[in-house]
């Protein structure tokens, strides 16, 4: 193991004096200094024999308009000697791009980028296939087609034992491992959801690590990274950096936060402005009168009047020039409203973590609203999205919290990464199934939790090492779906009576008893109730969760959307705008999150439970309410998430909303032979047939624009 630690304190103080100087009109910084600093990209005077030497020798193959900088030089030198590296260094540095620089200058088969979030997936899948799209096959989805060089793009959702297993048959010339600190447990993070993801996360990283034949690992402010169980324990250069080539200034406001946002909300430059959740954002625009000098309106407003409501707060700053971000909103909006934004055609931005976790929205000011919740590693984190080499050099950050100085100038920003995979212990029994840990490691409550679990699944004649080849399932869950099957078969015996009665008002109760159903599931696998809570605060008349559910997944011909705007109609008349917008935020997080990725799992829980061996040795009478389990129930999941149409899944994926999408498939399915289906083949087709589609497609204005957008 091999440590490169540029991390010196009095250099990067030298170096941000250097730049605050140069941003002065009346000092001139000496070329000899900037190159010294690794700031060549500063230095005005063309002539200067040195910098052009520097800049002929160090020009980037991926991008000829670029040079690298001297540390970007450095790693790639250790990359070229096939070493296994870990980067730690700020956003400013470029460690995505010069993994991908290294990949331009090597002749590789097989290379998989891991990113925390579908939203990295499709701005990376974008960037990849305009430099290497001609030369390889890209990919997203197990279902997905090789060839002889694939890219494979994949995000924790994705990581399936079906995947993995195609994967570990190939040769992974290179491993890619974006934003690591995610294979780290955090204390704070809602377990339902969060563990599930990191066991995706750390499951697809330990399977692959040990068979790639060279690996990257990309992250900020990492103090150390310990590799206990994998080949990294004794194989890997670290690179520790703090070069940030951008200057970033930061102020300490004492002025009241929302005055001070009122009065600049019109002043020049690009501006996010970063909250600790939705409501957050919705509480300060019901409380501060923004007024802007814009007036807007175009396919997105015009699309969230018709499908949404012209009440819903997001579409209706909009048409101010602002725009709002988080991650309950659609990803095709996101994407719309980051274009609108780096487009310059808004440049207020109200937002979340979502849009700051790794997406290139580079903004020239940052202003902290909320910082309460904010780690030290956190607010650097969220201050590197400021500035970037290719647009803002410099950037300016406000915040109103004076414990944040402490957390920019002190050491409290670098934090130990334990990689869960890595670690010779075990917090979840989930640890112990997928990522191979020995049983021995377990403390006393795990234990009996595995005993508990053994006993249940052998009433279905399972055993856990058929349990370790499934995909991710969350012990908790699956243990509730256990103890609920005999409740389950009750409810589809009444669902097959009514069904068969000749009785019209028995017929009817069909209804009533699919929403049972779905009620039970919802037990097993619950939502998020705080949002709802809030929604149903001070009212007699209260929304049931189930309900909504219910209705989302239903077997109509309508769009999901059409479902949504149907639900707030429903609705809206016993909310007042600010619970119409949580409940907006409710409905789409019920719909692109709760039910796609959560609630789903029940269909993975039936088809490992009530397999063929299981049901053979069942009763006719039994074997028909499986049948009607899967044809009535679990078919609805399966259409909700397009699951029988792998074109229109990868449209969605990349942000086209469903009834375009539908329309789309429609006319493009005839390029595809043979099931030779991949993303990279996807946007090809749409970017080689985009005009046709915006003229004989019908589609909404709106999907035009994104069109343009994502190809």
């Amino acid at each position: 193991m091999i440590i490169v630690d540029k991390r010196e304190k009095k250099i990067e103080e030298i170096r941000n004096k250097n730049l605050e100087a140069f941003y002065s009109e009346n000092v001139e910084v000496s070329p000899e200094n900037m190159m010294n600093l690794g700031l060549n990209m500063y230095i005005k005077d063309t002539k200067y024999l040195k910098r052009e030497l520097y800049n002929i020798f160090n020009q980037s193959k991926l991008d000829e308009k670029k040079v690298l900088h001297s540390q970007q030089v450095e790693v790639l030198k250790i990359l070229m000697n096939e070493k296994n590296l870990l980067l730690s260094a700020p956003t400013s540095f470029g460690k995505t791009f010069i993994a991908l620089e290294y990949m331009k200058r090597k002749n590789f088969s097989n290379i998989v980028f891991v990113v925390p979030t579908l939203a990295l997936m499709n701005e990376l899948s974008i960037k990849i296939r305009r430099k290497f799209g001609k030369e390889y096959n890209i990919i997203t989805n197990s279902f997905e087609s090789f060839k002889s060089k694939n890219i494979f793009i994949l995000v924790p959702e994705r990581i399936d034992n079906n995947l993995l297993d195609e994967i570990n048959n190939i040769t992974i010339d290179l491993l890619v491992f974006d934003e690591v600190y995610k294979l780290k447990r955090k204390d704070n993070d809602d377990k339902r959801t969060s563990n599930k993801r990191l066991i995706a996360l750390n499951k697809g990283y330990f399977d692959m690590v040990d068979k790639s034949n060279q690996i990257i690992l990309l992250g900020p402010f990492i103090k150390e990274i310990k590799f206990e169980r994998t080949k990294l324990n004794s194989d890997i250069v670290k690179y520790y950096s703090d070069y940030a080539p951008v200057y970033i200034k930061t102020l300490y406001i004492e002025k009241n936060r929302n005055l001070f946002i009122q009065e600049n909300i019109n002043t020049k430059g690009s501006k996010l402005i970063y909250f600790d959740s939705p409501n957050s954002i919705y509480n300060f625009c019901s409380n501060v009168e923004l007024k802007t000098n814009v007036e807007l309106s175009n396919s997105l407003t015009l699309w969230c009047d018709k499908y949404i409501s012209t009440d819903w707060l997001p579409s209706k700053m909009l048409k101010k020039g602002i725009g709002i971000h988080h991650g309950n909103i659609p990803a095709f909006m996101r994407r719309y409203i980051e274009s609108l934004y780096n487009d310059k055609k808004i440049v207020n931005m109200l937002c979340t973590s979502t849009l700051l976790e790794g997406i290139n929205t580079p903004t020239e000011q940052l202003i902290i609203y909320d910082s309460k919740k904010l780690s030290a590693f956190q607010t650097n984190n969220l201050i590197g999205r400021v500035g970037r080499l290719d647009t803002f050099k410099k950037g300016l950050v406000y915040y109103f919290d004076d414990r944040l100085e402490q957390f920019i100038l002190g050491d409290e920003k670098y934090e130990t990464i334990e990689i869960v995979a890595e670690s010779n212990e075990i917090d979840d029994i989930e640890e112990l199934l997928y990522l191979k840990k020995d049983e021995l490691l377990l403390d006393e409550k795990n234990f009996k939790i595995l005993q508990d679990l053994e006993s249940k699944l052998n009433k279905y004649n399972k055993t856990i090492e058929q349990l370790k080849k499934t995909d991710g399932f969350t012990v908790k869950s699956l243990l509730l779906f256990l103890d609920s099957v005999d409740n389950l078969f009750k409810l589809l015996r009444k669902l097959l009576n009514s069904i068969n009665s000749v009785d019209p008002d028995e017929k009817k109760k069909a209804t009533n008893i699919r929403s049972s159903i779905i009620k039970l599931f919802m037990k097993i696998i619950p939502d998020k109730k705080s949002l709802l809570v809030q929604i149903n605060e001070e009212s007699d008349n209260k929304i049931n969760s189930s309900v909504c559910v219910n209705s989302l997944l239903a077997f109509t011909p309508n769009n999901i959307y059409s479902k949504i705007n149907k639900q707030i109609d429903k609705n809206k008349t016993r909310l007042t705008n600010d619970k119409l917008n949580m409940f907006v935020d409710y409905l789409f997080y019920l719909s692109f999150g709760y039910i796609k990725y959560e609630l789903s799992k029940i269909v993975k829980y039936c088809n490992f439970i009530f397999d063929e061996e299981y049901t053979s040795n069942l009763s006719s009478d039994d074997n028909n309410l499986i049948k009607l389990l899967k044809d009535d129930i679990l078919r609805r999941f399966e259409v909700f998430n397009s699951e029988d149409n792998k074109i229109i899944k990868i449209l969605l994926d990349i942000g086209i909303p469903y009834t375009d999408a539908i329309k789309i498939e429609k006319i493009i399915k005839v390029k595809f032979e043979d099931e030779n289906i991949s993303t990279g083949k996807v946007y090809d087709i749409l970017e080689e047939n985009r005009e046709i589609l915006k003229q004989k497609a019908n589609l909404d204005e709106v999907t035009k624009d994104l069109l343009d957008i994502i190809v």
